[in-house]
């Protein structure tokens, strides 16, 4: 019987620099590029599973290096899928090829890998290195479509003329998988995984993925679907799984105790000027057909929302994205102009998920929201920062009801 081999981490780790289809060498452990394959593996399952029921199953069997240790940790996985999915994940394990090894890489190693998704929160996260001048790699995942895969690379140029001489950028071409499905809902665990492998490759000891606080508690209300790919109950069973396995390499979020006005206004006038490229529309990811329109900003999904409050916040709101919803349209002024009935529905509903959120931090009913334990953070303030952070985010959503007059 052959053994099987770790084809989808494979396909990552010959674009790695120097790299080649015939020859494949990684420099971190067996456990980075275990990670890799599991989150892929589930990522490209979740990309093809129908769900047609309330409780869908992602089925996968994963080549790793230890079998047994990986089993030990699956229900630490199961937990992690359907926290972040809702699905049920079944996952089993078996021997994989051992992958050639090589020495830590040459050019010296890096304090961090970041994420750099193209999204607003990442591109103030390069914000942010570049202040306390971080030896950084910059991971990117490139977009299959023509219009995203632009806007990725206008953001990559800014990046590149902007980085200090000591970063680097490393880009990853997406699998060749045809998606039956519009989810995305475990994409930021692939993505988490891909950047292990990366700090991995270049000794880096952690991986920062940029995300502001109130998106990242995100707390469900009135049955909507909200993503909890940075939740710190994600990213602590994340850095669990590694722990457990033993790598020393851990995930961290430094804008958790900040609102998104606030990462905005750590924007350099350079970065400022090219902060309209960058995207953060929800509506977009679900119909790439946005991409393609003068406005590729909805304007009315929960993203673009909070985005519209960072900018107006920070008090620059001239320097970003036109939407197809402006900035400042009420509900009443959105039917007076003709827009569909369904986006005016979707755009009252999540107004109204802001003020629930809003009401929720007012009252300090949040607390029974966030799901969030001591065990998620390092130091004993994290209760106090994170209402600290909620309550400045109050008067930013505050600030937008009142950008004019009357939202409804």
């Amino acid at each position: 019987m052959t053994t099987p081999i770790q084809e989808l981490a494979r396909y990552y780790i010959r674009q790695f620099p120097n790299n080649t289809m015939a020859q494949q060498c990684f420099h971190g452990s067996p456990i980075e590029i275990d990670l890799a394959e599991v989150f892929t593996q589930i990522y490209c399952a979740d990309l093809v599973t129908v769900r047609d029921s309330q409780l869908p199953a992602i089925c996968v069997q994963v080549p790793v290096s230890d079998p047994e240790k990986w089993s030990a940790v699956a229900p630490i996985l199961i937990d992690l899928i359907r926290f972040v999915s809702e699905d049920v994940l079944n996952i089993s394990f078996v021997k994989a090829n051992p992958f050639c090894s090589a020495a830590l890489f040459t050019e010296g190693c890096y304090d961090s890998v970041t994420l750099l998704s193209g999204g607003l929160d990442s591109y103030c996260g390069f914000s942010k290195n570049e202040i306390d001048h971080t030896k950084s790699v910059y991971m990117t995942f490139l977009q299959r479509g023509l219009v995203e895969r632009g806007r990725q690379k206008t953001i990559l140029t800014t990046v590149k003329t902007h980085m200090n001489h000591y970063s680097r950028i490393q880009s990853f071409q997406p699998l060749p998988v045809t998606r039956t499905t519009h989810s995305q809902r475990t994409r930021a665990l692939f993505f988490m995984a891909l950047g292990v492998l990366t700090a991995g490759q270049f000794g880096a000891g952690e991986v920062l993925i940029y995300e502001n606080g109130p998106l990242s508690i995100h707390p469900r209300y009135f049955d909507r679907h909200v993503t909890k790919s940075t939740h710190p109950k994600t990213i602590f069973l994340m850095n669990k799984i590694l722990s457990i396995l033993g790598s020393s390499i851990r995930i961290r979020n430094p804008f958790f105790f900040k609102t998104k006005g606030e990462i905005v206004e750590l924007l350099s006038a350079d970065l400022l000027s090219e902060a309209k490229e960058t995207w953060s529309c929800g509506t977009s990811t679900q119909d790439s057909r946005w991409l393609e329109k003068q406005h590729k900003h909805c304007g009315y999904c929960s993203p673009c929302i909070l985005r519209k409050m960072a900018f107006l916040a920070a008090g620059k709101a001239c320097s970003d994205d036109a939407y197809f919803i402006p900035i400042d349209s009420s509900v009443r002024a959105t039917m007076q102009h003709n827009i569909s009935p369904t986006v005016v529905s979707d755009y009252n509903s999540v107004l109204f998920y802001y003020q629930k959120y809003q009401n929720a931090i007012r009252t300090s009913s949040i607390c029974n929201d966030w799901g969030l334990k001591n065990a998620y953070f390092p130091d004993s303030s994290w209760k106090d920062d994170t209402l600290n952070m909620l309550r400045r985010f109050e008067m930013e959503i505050g600030g937008f009801w009142n950008s004019n007059g009357q939202i409804y």
